[in-house]
């Protein structure tokens, strides 16, 4: 097993945290994910300041890939797995669309093609926004705004889920109402075959491994 690298400081937490192996690190993100809530949840007792560095649900800007409608599925997943993360932002013109749950959206896919590898590939040739539309959206979320601003226990207490955080100046990030959501976000999802091996990529449809097709999904 690999030795550590050089402490990264969260400053968040005031914890000092090393940088792992992945298979360590999987099994660390839960209390790192833990420990940040409870931080940013005690720091929004704060009154008077902004949402984006109080709330638990908020997330920067950076960490949720915005991909534009025109983009097939194929490239949509490349994406996801090359950020490590399952959801994204669906952008139409250039504007955010709909807040995409990844990694229900590839198992529609994978659950219509029914283990045939040319129909999971011409899914996968699709622009992911046709696709959403196709499959209805039961794989997405609609999109609010919120100023920065505003009191994180107002949005809990409408029942809030993904708003996008905009000051006058710039797009801050998002809040994530949906706490499933919040802790799914940071999970790469996984293309598995009928041998049981795992792809971070659906390649064609089939298993970059062996010959045999990708016939269900799951995460880590």
């Amino acid at each position: 097993m690999g030795q550590p690298s050089e402490p990264i400081n969260l400053r968040e937490t005031g914890a000092e945290v090393r940088l792992f192996p992945r298979e360590r690190w999987s099994a660390l993100r839960p209390v790192a994910m833990a420990l940040l809530v409870r931080t940013r949840a005690a720091r929004a007792e704060v009154p008077g300041v902004p949402l984006f560095e109080t709330s638990p649900n908020f997330v920067p800007n950076h960490q949720v890939p915005q991909i534009e409608a025109r983009t097939t599925f194929r490239e949509a997943c490349q994406v996801l797995s090359a950020r490590a993360v399952c959801d994204f932002v669906l952008l139409e013109g250039g504007r955010p669309s709909r807040f995409v749950m990844g990694k229900e959206l590839a198992e529609v896919a994978v659950g219509k093609a029914d283990g045939n590898p040319n129909v999971l590939d011409g899914y996968l040739q699709t622009e992911v926004g046709r696709l959403i539309r196709q499959f209805g959206q039961t794989v997405t979320m609609p999109i609010g705004n919120v100023e920065p601003n505003t009191e994180d226990v107002s949005l809990r207490e409408k029942g809030a889920t993904i708003l996008a955080v905009r000051s006058v100046e710039q797009d801050l990030g998002w809040y994530l109402g949906d706490n499933n959501i919040l802790a799914n976000l940071t999970r790469r999802i996984v293309y598995i075959c009928k041998l049981d091996h795992r792809n971070y990529d659906p390649d064609h449809g089939t298993c970059g491994v062996c010959p045999y097709p990708i016939i269900r999904t799951d995460w880590e």
